[in-house]
Parts: C-alpha cells; sequence; structure tokens
C-alpha cells in the first residue's frame, strides 16, 4: 500500500487543537457555569476521557480535520472500523509514552496504530493531468458568427460560405 504519513508536526499540532477542542475548552465552559469541586473533577475528567476515545469515531477528529489528516487501516488504504478506532485511542492511557513512539518508526505510528494496524496519512489532492496541446493546435482560430444564417466563419476568412455575408 502506497501512502505518505502525516508529518510529525501534523500529527502534534493536531492533538494540541484536540486537546483544546476536547479536554480544555469545555473544562472551562463547566467550571464557569457550574464551579468545581474534586467530585466534579473526577466525573468531568473521566467523561471527557471516554470522549476523547471517542474523537476519531468518524475518521478523523478535529484536529485532524483542520489539518487535512486522515485515518487508514494500513494494509488495505481504507477507513478502519469504528471499533477500531475507538480502541487504539484506548493506548492514550499511556501518556506521553504512547506519542513518543511515533518518532521511531517510518510510518509514525502511535502503539494504538501498531496495535490495529492504522496510520495517520495527509490528504492526497490528486493533480488533473494536462492534455497534450498538440492535438488542440489549430483549435484556438477565432470564429465569428455570420449575422443573417448564424454559421461559424474562420477568423482568415472574410465571408459566410452558406450564404455569401461579407463582414468586411
Amino acid at each position: 500500500m502506497n501512502f505518505e504519513p502525516a508529518s510529525y508536526s501534523g500529527r502534534l499540532i493536531a492533538a494540541i487543537i484536540d486537546e483544546i477542542v476536547i479536554f480544555l475548552l469545555p473544562f472551562y465552559l463547566y467550571a464557569s457555569c457550574f464551579g468545581l469541586n474534586r467530585e466534579k473533577i473526577d466525573i468531568l475528567g473521566l467523561s471527557m476521557f471516554i470522549v476523547f476515545c471517542f474523537k476519531d469515531i468518524f475518521g478523523r477528529s478535529p484536529g485532524k480535520y483542520m489539518l487535512g489528516l486522515y485515518i487508514i487501516d494500513k494494509n488495505s488504504g481504507e477507513k478502519p472500523k469504528r471499533i477500531n478506532l475507538f480502541l487504539r485511542n484506548i493506548t492514550l492511557l499511556l501518556g506521553h509514552f504512547d506519542g513518543i513512539v511515533l518518532f521511531f518508526n517510518k510510518n509514525r505510528q502511535r502503539i494504538g496504530d501498531f496495535l490495529l494496524s492504522t496510520v495517520v496519512v495527509k490528504e492526497v489532492v490528486k493533480e488533473k493531468k494536462l492534455p497534450d496541446m498538440e492535438f488542440y493546435k489549430g483549435a484556438t482560430k477565432e470564429r465569428i458568427k455570420c449575422i443573417q444564417c448564424g454559421s461559424l466563419i474562420e477568423e482568415d476568412e472574410t465571408e459566410c460560405k452558406k450564404c455569401g455575408w461579407s463582414y468586411k
């Protein structure tokens, strides 16, 4: 399977965006609306971790979406099953160790990626192949429409072949 893994910086920026969107922003909003005590912090932390495990359930997290990154199955190149997308994020319990591993392999995979054969890749924008210009030589001549019969007159002609109208 031919693919280009996402860059280290792309994965790091996507992770930072995810932490802001999924952890910090909801935590701040909840704290400012309802206040915090030890019990609320525990419940809020657990619920945010559960949400974080589901962040890639549709193939990309908010951070990956913003940076044009996708998670694919390493073997087939297709989008992985949702259960695999959930399970790959359980390894986030390992903390930063899980992320450090991606610096030591060519496909830049975390432990969760290794276990479930997934890889984060850049969105590939396919280039459009331009047609051979030799084929179009002479096709760009200017044409004039005859005002009497509506047929096209080539630029080097001065009168319509169909009706005889002359434009010069």
